[in-house]
């Protein structure tokens, strides 16, 4: 047999395939591949061309083709060269019934909620069988050099014992042109992103028959403020885990509270407060224990320890633990200490078992 040219193409969310320089007395197979692995599989056929649906499949896409004479069980193996397919992934309006089946297929989309375009990463897809558990990532600060979106913690996603959706935070495409930096899951002042994140949220839960108790929001920094605030607005059940988080966004007066800021003319820290005031801080949050919470900060991040993580233990009287300890989890909220590298860094991934078994026990 001659060797063949195997021949790919993108088209909109197609892939196209074609065999050239053998004759008509052959059969031939398909194997769609991204990266390594194996995805779809057209079986032997006599066209030497073929299809495959690629818009549930962003990676690096290759095709081996099963070349065998007509009437023979014996085939030779080409391969074709490599293709990335990083077309834009597709928008999903909350509303619409697509939501239910972009899950189980795609690995990255948009959903558009009333007033927001939330990027989502997600492996839902590769689950074989259901799970109880949805963890919701978010997204912290970003630098002004980065690729947005930008999902947080993606490599440790297989450590998750469940469902694990990345959103990142779609204000940061207005923030990081300034300067680089940190959303929040604000928004704007006439729509405050948490709510509508919250309802998006609680649908995904639904449509995966995830019970709200069973959800778990993840941050670290800014976006373990914003997991407190989204968890709370989720159910009392769900359950945020902050990482090192700011308890008051007033304090940090970043960008983002101009952006927040815009939409009412607000002019002042003291005039946005007023307004505002419960919306960016999570004490009446942890005050009310609207949400299951394990909050937890290094020792070492002093500024954050200091003027954040002991400030809310003091305002709240709540009992601070060691992350080491065998502590009683007959309540809702825990404060948790550890002792990482010096600065703001996120924790070690080895940790992550140990927090996942203190916040499972929470009540």
């Amino acid at each position: 047999m001659n060797n063949p040219n195997i021949n790919i193409r993108l088209e909109e969310f197609s892939l196209k395939v074609s065999v050239d320089g053998l004759g008509k007395d052959y059969q031939y197979a398909f194997y769609l591949y991204n990266g390594y692995k194996k995805v779809d599989t057209i079986w032997y056929g006599d066209d030497n061309f073929t299809q495959f649906d690629i818009e549930f499949q962003p990676g690096i896409l290759s095709v081996v083709c099963f070349i065998r004479e007509c009437g023979s069980l014996e085939s030779e193996i080409f391969k074709s060269k490599k293709i990335a397919n990083f077309s834009l992934p597709r928008n999903y309006h909350i509303s619409e019934g697509g939501l239910a089946e972009v899950l189980k297929k795609s690995s990255r989309f948009n959903v558009l909620t009333s007033n927001y375009n939330f990027p989502i990463y997600s492996n839902i897809q590769t689950f074989t069988k259901k799970s109880e558990r949805l963890y919701i990532m978010l997204t912290a600060a970003v630098k002004p050099s980065d690729d947005l979106p930008v999902f947080n913690r993606l490599m440790w996603q297989d450590d998750f014992p469940g469902y694990f959706v990345a959103i990142s935070d779609p204000s940061l495409l207005k923030i990081q042109k300034q300067s680089g930096g940190l959303g929040w899951y604000l928004g704007c002042a006439d729509h405050p992103m948490i709510f509508e994140l919250a309802i998006l949220i609680r649908q995904i839960a639904t449509l995966l028959s995830v019970d709200f108790s069973n959800v778990y929001v993840y941050g670290s920094s800014g976006a373990g403020f914003a997991a407190i605030k989204i968890a709370s607005a989720i159910d009392s059940l769900a359950c945020a885990i902050a990482i090192n988080s700011r308890v008051d966004v007033l304090q940090a007066q970043t960008k983002a509270l101009d952006a927040f800021c815009m939409s009412n003319e607000i002019s002042s820290i003291t005039q946005l407060e007023e307004n505002y005031g419960d919306l960016l801080t999570v004490i009446p949050e942890v005050k009310s224990r609207s949400c299951r919470a394990l909050i937890i900060q290094n020792t070492n991040d002093k500024y954050y320890y200091e003027s954040q993580f002991k400030s809310l233990s003091e305002i709240t009287g709540m009992p601070v633990h060691d992350i080491n300890e065998e502590i009683n989890l007959t309540c809702r909220m825990k404060l948790i200490t550890y002792n990482g590298p010096e600065g703001h860094v996120g924790e070690d991934r080895k940790m992550l078992g140990r927090i996942l078994t203190i916040s499972d026990k929470l009540k």
